[in-house]
């Protein structure tokens, strides 16, 4: 079964006036054929870098693949599917 895990890391660079309480990074890898939702926080802001791997992101299912990053608009959810295959 796909497998998603998610680790949430308290960032120690930001530079204030940031609020330390919402400097938080989450990471998370996304298995083949796994899909993470994820409850998020209208104000705040939400990227996705690829490490390796392909898959796609958003309502939209945009493609994304290994060096890219997703800015995610406005919504209360970040979607983020890992391909079940690799490039071929």
């Amino acid at each position: 079964m796909p497998a998603v895990t998610v680790s949430d890391v308290l960032s120690l660079t930001r530079i204030p006036p940031v609020d330390p309480a919402t400097a938080v990074e989450r990471t998370a890898t996304v298995s083949p054929g796994a899909t993470l939702e994820l409850p998020w926080q209208t104000g705040f802001n939400a990227l996705a870098y690829v490490l390796a791997g392909r898959g796609n992101v958003g309502a939209e299912h945009w493609l994304i693949h290994d060096g890219q990053l997703a800015v995610f608009g406005p919504g209360d959810t970040v979607r983020i599917a890992a391909a079940v295959t690799l490039w071929v």
